[in-house]
């Protein structure tokens, strides 16, 4: 069983980058913290402790996409070797009717057998997907301030340092880094809508708080490096045809809010090792406030009676 006390490092631990690590060797090592466990601990260290305890999350068809979107932008040398496109199976019904229907046995089992004889290092990506990849290929070629963060960049670089202000052990891993008198920091993320408007709703939402990931990166690429990070980057690109790209970039001022919600939640999680107490959400009774956006609904159907 994992001791979080183990997240706490010596004085002596030396900030270090390391560019060979693989990505799954990164995202299975709880030996440190990631973007991920601080906006879990942020919601709730009982839910952070929960997480940190228990396996690997199971793969998510949201991530794979993404994952197959970062190896083809990023990586597309690797991405050309590993990504084999899955055929469609035919299979005959009980009332022997031919069919593609994923759902039929025959169907299935047909293609359990082709997947079983797939190398271990196989993408498999249907017609749809590539043409996907393709399309945000294509968008990101047409946009040069993208094509600048992109070029010469190293992708998928993992990083570790020790917190300097509760000597906790984080890692980071940005898509994109560039290090010469300052070090220049991109993340590529898949949206389905770019606009600044609702890109960067989602961007600074509960659920994703991306915010609080860069400045991650930033902090951490900062300390490892030893170089000023001055701003941070996001290439955001449309999973739909015309598959759109925006490119946005945060200034520390941008991040304000990001660190101070990182700082808090570090010294929380602090805190909670050395009492060894992981504290639910909620811990006294709390009133429950009317939506406005009920409000407002209700009041629109009032003046809807009213009229008729």
């Amino acid at each position: 069983m994992i001791n979080p006390k183990d997240l706490i490092l010596s004085h002596n631990f030396k900030n270090s980058w390391c560019p060979d690590l693989s990505d799954k060797h990164y995202h299975s090592d709880k030996t440190a913290l990631g973007s991920s466990s601080i906006r879990t601990a942020l919601r709730s260290l009982k839910e952070f402790y929960w997480e940190f305890q228990g396996e690997e999350k199971k793969e998510t068809k949201d991530m794979r996409l993404g994952k197959i979107i970062h190896m083809a932008i990023l990586e597309p040398e690797r991405f050309r070797q590993c990504y084999v496109i899955e055929p469609i199976f035919e299979g005959r019904t009980q009332k022997g009717e031919l069919t593609t229907n994923p759902n039929c046995k025959e169907v299935k089992e047909k293609r359990e057998a082709w997947l079983a004889d797939l190398g271990p290092t196989a993408m498999v990506i249907d017609e749809n997907e590539m043409e996907m990849i393709t399309g945000i290929a294509t968008s990101i070629q047409e946009y040069p301030d993208a094509m600048m963060l992109i070029e010469d960049a190293r992708t998928e670089v993992s990083g570790y340092y020790r917190d300097p202000d509760t000597g906790l052990g984080m890692k980071i891993r940005p898509d994109m880094l560039l290090i010469g008198d300052v070090a220049l920091i991109t993340d590529l993320k898949s949206t389905v809508d770019a606009e600044e408007f609702k890109f960067g709703t989602q961007a600074f939402g509960d659920d994703k708080r991306y915010d609080i990931q860069l400045f991650q990166y930033a902090e951490g690429a900062r300390l490892i490096s030893g170089k000023d990070v001055p701003q941070v980057h996001i290439i955001a690109v449309e999973k739909t045809p015309p598959y759109e790209v925006a490119v946005y970039y945060f200034l520390r001022e941008d991040l304000a809010q990001a660190e101070q919600d990182y700082r808090a939640t570090l010294r929380k999680i602090k805190s909670a090792i050395e009492f060894e107490k992981w504290p639910q959400r909620q811990m006294t009774m709390q009133r429950i406030r009317t939506p406005k956006w009920f409000i407002n609904n209700s009041v629109e159907q009032d003046s809807i009676q009213e009229g008729v």
